[in-house]
């Protein structure tokens, strides 16, 4: 349990560490074309701030629909408020090329950082906790095709607690929550079955060396796959980046944690931490693709200095607290570049364990947008590009 500074404090560096993007490097692949969100046709239900961009966003293709919504930002009418959305939008591409975009039923609260899931089939779009900014959400929703339009309807099944900031897998009718926080300030520390049609729930396995804070999470041959995220600060006790990653298989009664890999990588050698990376799985082609995330490296200098001013504040060094605001004001006012965020498109190479890279491109470079999966493309919406600043931009890059 976080003492209510380092709470404070991890919940700022959250908000912070989303940031900026690489100058472009292009490589072998398909390259990412930008969709316009066409305003004029949702008019009057667009949410005021929303179009500013949002992250920590739901997302997901269902037909020839990307669905998206949700999420949070800083509005430029107040840059140091964080607000929260309850919007959910549709946008298909229509013959001639152009994207219609359509309104759909609102979220009954403002909701960001919950994830978004497809069904087996998938014919199913699942969205999944999240948090208001001021408690953890148990909803979910589901969003499914009616005469070839989408509709949101809210499940009678919920979480048996809230939950945010964490990664979900899906096998078969069982919804899998791994990691992130189940209160504010209470991390979620185990792995959590719920029955998607009785409702039931189980608590399996914890997860390996503590808890994990944005990690990724997935399903694939029916093991669950964790990699990254962080362990925030106890007391006394520093945060942590993980670096292993591992696997488990639920359906073996006390199943334990299978270490996959030491320390994940690219070829390029660059690190991988997970933290605001974006999975998706696609159920037809079973692969599993990721986008964005922070650097490994400016991410932990940046979460202990936030650990080491928590403490200066416990301990009222006012000449220390002086320097550590000087130091997060030097680190919001960093050039884009500087926070070297992930500008890759990846695919999990289940054979060996390990993230290939697909296309590298500056639209990538993002952390907590949302990435989904259709038939023939992956679409990134959203995300953080600098401090507290998102971008509504949306990419379509062919598969």
């Amino acid at each position: 349990m976080h003492t209510p500074k380092i709470t404070v404090t991890i919940a700022i560096l959250t908000a912070l560490m989303f940031a900026s993007c690489m100058n472009r490097n292009e490589t072998e692949g398909q390259k990412p074309t930008l969709i316009e969100l066409d305003r004029s046709l949702i008019g009057a239900s667009l949410e005021p701030a929303f179009a500013e961009g949002v992250s920590g966003l739901f997302a997901g293709v269902l037909g020839e629909w990307l669905i998206f919504g949700g999420g949070c930002n800083f509005p430029s009418s107040n840059p140091s408020q964080k607000v929260y959305y309850s919007s959910l939008y549709a946008m298909r591409q229509r013959a001639g090329g152009s994207y219609e975009t359509i309104s759909l039923a609102a979220l009954q609260a403002p909701i960001g950082y919950g994830a978004s899931l497809l069904s087996d089939q998938g014919n199913i779009l699942y969205l999944v906790g999240g948090t208001d900014g001021s408690e953890a959400r148990r909803e979910i929703y589901e969003v499914t095709l009616q005469a070839g339009k989408p509709m949101v309807r809210l499940s009678e099944v919920q979480l048996p607690h809230g939950w945010y900031e964490g990664s979900a897998a899906l096998i078969e009718d069982n919804l899998y929550l791994v990691g992130g926080w189940k209160g504010l300030g209470t991390p979620h520390d185990t792995v959590t079955r719920v029955s998607l049609k009785s409702g039931a729930s189980e608590t399996l396995e914890e997860l390996p060396e503590g808890s994990r804070i944005q990690p990724v999470a997935f399903a694939h041959n029916g093991f669950i796959y964790l990699f990254g995220g962080f362990r925030p600060a106890q007391g006394a006790v520093p945060p942590h980046m993980h670096r292993r990653a591992y696997r488990l298989d639920p359906s073996q009664q006390g199943a334990k944690w299978e270490v996959i890999a030491e320390n994940p990588q690219l070829e390029n050698g660059r690190k991988l931490l997970f933290v605001g990376s974006s999975v998706v799985r696609d159920p037809v082609t079973l692969k599993v693709y990721m986008a964005g995330g922070v650097d490994y490296d400016v991410f932990e200098q940046a979460l202990n200095r936030e650990y080491a001013e928590a403490k200066a504040h416990q301990a009222g060094d006012t000449d220390a607290i002086r320097d550590f605001e000087q130091a997060r004001k030097a680190y919001l006012s960093m050039p884009e570049e500087s926070y070297h965020f992930l500008p890759y498109l990846l695919r999990f190479s289940p054979e060996a364990n390990r993230w290939e890279v697909v296309t590298q491109d500056t639209a990538y470079a993002t952390a907590g947008a949302a990435l989904a999966v259709g038939k023939d493309a992956t679409y990134l919406v959203g995300g953080e590009r600098k401090p507290r600043v998102r971008t509504p931009d949306i990419w379509r890059t062919p598969l």
